[in-house]
């Protein structure tokens, strides 16, 4: 969908997309990032359930969970992480093709990075690799995606319709969270703009 036909369907529903988005799920947010550089994120379960909730991370394996939570507390001061060495790390080291926990990662570091999940995809009508592909073309194909997602995504904030109009909507609203990034204002934008998607967050 081009940009300026999403931000004018944004625009046309802001009302009720904000009426949506809740005061609790905000303050989870800030909170998850406050803590991040003050706490020992691969050993606080607190940390971990929160974040967990947060992003309504599917069933994984225990070994799973220690994984991803050992490697952002390795990675959370790293002002150049990538979503391309996350996705390439994860897949090299546990074999699994994890587009979306790894954008959740890069953008937990670096908030001014978009999260790719089923609602995203949903929304820019992104198309993920077939599973019919082989692994290694379907990471290769996810990185190219995912460039593509943070071209779009900066494009997006800053249509006029968006700086003029979508952020000060949500800042009038949520004044307590007006310094949030303006990419993560659009997340919850489109997060709660729900066009189907599937169940799948690759």
């Amino acid at each position: 969908m081009p940009e300026r036909d999403l931000l004018e369907l944004l625009l046309s529903s802001a009302d009720k997309i904000l009426d949506r988005i809740t005061l609790s799920h905000l303050s989870r947010y800030d909170r998850l990032q406050r803590a991040l550089c003050v706490t020992n994120v691969a050993a606080d379960p607190h940390y971990q359930r929160t974040f967990d909730g947060y992003y309504r991370m599917q069933r994984r394996p225990r070994d799973w969970y220690a994984y991803f939570f050992s490697l952002l507390e390795r990675e959370k001061n790293n002002r150049d992480i990538t979503f391309r060495a996350v996705l390439e790390e994860t897949y090299f080291t546990k074999g699994r093709i994890e587009p979306s926990f790894s954008s959740k990662l890069v953008a937990t570091v670096r908030p001014e990075m978009p999260v790719y999940d089923k609602y995203v995809r949903a929304n820019l009508l992104l198309a993920p690799p077939g599973n019919c592909k082989a692994p290694d073309v379907r990471v290769r194909d996810f990185i190219v995606l995912y460039s593509g997602l943070e071209s779009r995504v900066v494009a997006i904030v800053q249509n006029p319709l968006f700086v003029q109009y979508l952020r000060p909507a949500f800042d009038t609203r949520f004044f307590a969270y007006a310094h949030l990034t303006d990419v993560k204002k659009l997340d919850l934008f489109l997060w709660q703009h729900r066009t189907g998607g599937g169940s799948s967050d690759l």
